[in-house]
């Protein structure tokens, strides 16, 4: 059984274009509740936050320096065990 990486055309694009390390822009829309387990996923990076009309949905933006396109994909992975949670 072969298994596929999810994550390989973005690797390759980040690696093609972007010498590490480097900023790098997070974006989730996430429920309202689930933005302080981001946040703490985040290790206290300054954090931008815009709710929804109805506040039951959060946009959330952060930017970081990350060391490689790994630990960016490594990040995703690690928010997208989150339900609900969507990346942008």
């Amino acid at each position: 059984m072969t298994t596929t990486d999810p994550f390989a055309g973005l690797r390759a694009q980040l690696n093609e274009s972007t010498d590490w390390p480097a900023p790098y822009m997070f974006k989730w829309v996430a429920p309202a509740e689930l933005v302080p387990h981001i946040e703490a996923l985040l290790g206290g990076a300054t954090v931008s936050k815009r709710s929804s009309k109805n506040g039951r949905y959060v946009g959330v933006t952060a930017t970081l320096t990350m060391p490689s396109a790994d630990a960016v994909i490594a990040l995703y992975e690690q928010v997208a065990k989150l339900p609900g949670v969507l990346s942008l």
